[in-house]
């Protein structure tokens, strides 16, 4: 019996992920913001995230990324900066 009402509410919540899943997939591949879809779907995952702060993050990432790197087109450069960004 703990087996069968295990097996139900385990199909409801796939049912409701899906559902959910469904919803924050874009519809128009042509207007898909990446940034935005990935971060919803971890919300899905941890109820307590802050969306518009994540992504208010990542654009402060970049920001600072792009200041760092400036017009050099060396990719050894840039993979320089990146390294020291993340890693020190």
């Amino acid at each position: 019996m703990i087996f069968l009402i295990t097996k139900a509410i385990n199909y409801i919540n796939i049912k409701t992920f899906e559902l959910k899943i469904k919803k924050i997939l874009p519809e128009n591949e042509k207007n898909f913001n990446f940034m935005h879809t990935i971060i919803m779907i971890s919300a899905l995952f941890d109820t307590n995230t802050d969306i518009q702060w994540v992504e208010n993050q990542i654009h402060r990432m970049a920001e600072n990324l792009k200041q760092k790197i400036g017009n050099e087109a060396n990719p050894d450069y840039i993979i320089k900066i990146f390294n020291e960004y993340f890693f020190y």
